[in-house]
């Protein structure tokens, strides 16, 4: 089926009946000639009078089909073909610089319609050559699997490629070096780090230029400094690749923290250990089923000898404690982990003397937690982790609600709850050079200034419709001066 990117041009096919009209116009009615003698009438035969009249028809047939060829150039025919296959590694390495080799590399794709796809499985069909630019021009990355499928992939060459498609095509340019930057979060500061790989960096409070460190591969960012629900953006330049470098740190001006008693008894208890550790609501447990409708930083249990799953999965810091201990053991000696550092850092005054929680009896918990309490070998408290979630849990009654360890506790549950960091995900090395060794002659070129002799293979003449309608118009004027010449 055929057809026109420009149809509104198919109205000037009305200019054929032009050399039709000068045709007819130019037709001379036949006149009368005075002949003195008949015998000169042998000089003129029907035959030449037939000849003309085709020659005429013929020259008119031709200057219609010119005038016709035009305005079909004018309209831009097409015709459906089968869409090619089109894969583009959409990797956020180099995709904000896509405009810069895209364009490059289009121009050796042949003319015609392509089915793309890109990372995880997007697929686009029937996209025109010349509409691919600005389709891809919003298109988002991903770090997603590229599709496996037959075809030509179109790469900047970052990640490593497979050996699976028909045909690969990539920018030149330089092998990026990219820096690792590392993130610590404290109590008062957050450190990021290069390595050896120093550089520029800006800090941004929002879109305004807030801090700047020059030449350096530390950075000490204090918390005291940073705005309550205000975005803050950390862009290092310690190397050519911008797409991980940046960090975003939000400090939150109130942490939501909940506590959940499970029995109607214990409402009184719980409400002294609220205090204590600053909740703002306080829920008594009801079988959870459904997905908690207000999700909290934490969450302390008052009451728990388990943790329900809605919370596990909704909080990043739980501190849990049961309050009827069933199969306890009678404890000997229970002792600290002084060389926690839980210690030196929250229970001031920390020492061999110094009056710990000691428990007649408690259930043991998980021997794989950090021991903050033990009786012997056996873990009365202590810490899990797990991802990016804390766990305190601890296996004997709260006897004291006002006792430093608890007080303690209370600065540990706060401890980087309040703050927000979001880093991009590191992309690795440069595998350009790796891709280039590996493909060799397979890898076709793009440079914007000229197509080599190796591309060839893609970078067909691009012999579109329109031009070979303007093609047929040359021809069929050539013709018609030719046959009115000759005959």
């Amino acid at each position: 089926m055929i057809g026109f990117e420009q149809p509104q041009w198919l109205w000037a096919g009305l200019f054929a009946l032009v050399p039709l009209v000068i045709h007819m116009i130019g037709r001379r009615p036949s006149k009368p000639i005075a002949i003195p003698s008949l015998m000169w009438l042998k000089t003129f035969q029907a035959k030449q009078r037939k000849r003309h009249r085709l020659k005429d028809l013929i020259v008119l047939l031709l200057r219609i089909l010119a005038v016709l060829a035009v305005v079909l150039a004018l309209a831009k025919p097409s015709l459906d073909k089968p869409s090619k296959t089109l894969i583009i590694d959409n990797h956020p390495a180099g995709w904000e610089q896509r405009q810069d080799w895209l364009v490059d590399l289009l121009p050796l794709l042949p003319s015609g319609k392509y089915n793309v796809l890109l990372r995880g499985g997007t697929e686009l069909n029937s996209i025109d050559k010349a509409a691919l630019l600005t389709v891809l021009e919003q298109w988002p990355s991903s770090l997603a699997p590229l599709p496996e499928v037959m075809g030509t992939l179109l790469s900047y060459g970052f990640a490593p490629i497979d050996s699976k498609y028909a045909s690969y095509l990539l920018p030149k340019r330089d092998v990026l070096f990219n820096a690792l930057c590392s993130v610590e979060l404290s109590d008062d500061k957050v450190a990021l780090n290069t390595g050896d790989d120093k550089g520029l960096w800006k800090m941004f409070e929002g879109d305004e230029l807030f801090l700047e460190w020059d030449s350096v591969s530390k950075i000490d960012i204090q918390l005291d400094l940073l705005k309550a629900d205000l975005e803050y953006s950390v862009v290092h330049s310690s190397d050519l690749l911008e797409a991980d470098n940046t960090i975003k740190i939000r400090k939150r001006s109130k942490s939501r923290r909940a506590l959940y008693y499970l029995l109607d008894n214990q409402k009184q208890a719980a409400t002294q250990i609220a205090k204590v550790f600053k909740v703002d609501t306080i829920i008594e447990y009801d079988d959870f089923s459904e997905p908690l409708e207000t999700e909290f930083e934490t969450a302390v249990l008052f009451g728990f000898d388990f943790i329900p799953e809605p919370i596990l999965s909704s909080v990043k810091t739980l501190l849990v404690f049961p309050v009827e201990l069933k199969n306890a053991k009678i404890l000997e000696q229970p002792r600290a982990n002084l060389n926690h550092p839980f210690y030196s850092k929250y229970f001031i005054g920390a020492s061999p003397r110094n009056n710990w929680p000691s428990p007649e009896k408690s259930n043991f918990i998980d021997p794989t937690s950090e021991a903050l309490l033990q009786d012997g070998e056996s873990i009365l408290s202590g810490f899990i982790s797990q991802s990016s979630q804390r766990i305190y849990m601890q296996g004997f009654e709260i006897d004291d609600v006002t006792h430093p360890y608890y007080t303690a506790l209370k600065q540990w549950s706060f401890k980087s709850s309040s703050v927000n960091i979001g880093t991009n995900r590191p992309l690795g090395n440069d595998n350009y050079a790796v891709n280039l060794e590996r493909f060799g002659d397979q890898i076709l070129f793009g440079e914007s200034s000229e197509i080599g002799s190796e591309n060839l293979a893609l970078a067909q003449v691009d012999w579109d419709n329109s031009k070979i309608a303007l093609l047929f118009a040359l021809l069929f004027v050539l013709i018609a001066v030719i046959f009115v010449k000759i005959f």
